[in-house]
């Protein structure tokens, strides 16, 4: 999953065709977070780290995102781009996000795991 919000600069119209095109992705899609009574959402981005997303009461939180194919998936592996955090709090900040935190994650039964989340807001 790549979040198009976060693409620095923004991909033009007909560079997300491209890649579309290309078999690299599906994009227009859209991830949502919604929290109950203060918890965070965790999600993984990549390998063992993540980040985590706090909401006030009964706020949701949507991005754009891009689905990887397995080509996307596979080319990702071998130019290994680091994963821009600080570009996803600006974004989950400026979209109602309460607090905001990312770190090494793990996964627990059904649950991720951010046991020393670097918080960034």
């Amino acid at each position: 999953m790549t979040l198009l919000e976060c693409i620095k600069p923004n991909l033009t119209v007909k560079e997300i065709t491209y890649l579309e095109q290309s078999g690299f992705w599906t994009a227009d899609k859209i991830l949502t977070f919604s929290t109950k009574n203060g918890q965070r959402a965790v999600q993984r981005t990549r390998g063992e780290e993540g980040f985590f997303v706090q909401l006030g009461e009964g706020n949701e939180l949507a991005f754009k995102v891009g689905l990887l194919s397995r080509a996307g998936r596979d080319l990702l592996r071998v130019v290994q781009p680091p994963f821009e955090f600080a570009a996803l709090s600006e974004q989950a900040k400026s979209k109602g996000a309460e607090h905001f935190g990312f770190g090494e994650i793990y996964q627990d039964g059904p649950n991720l795991i951010m046991p020393q989340p670097k918080i960034l807001f």
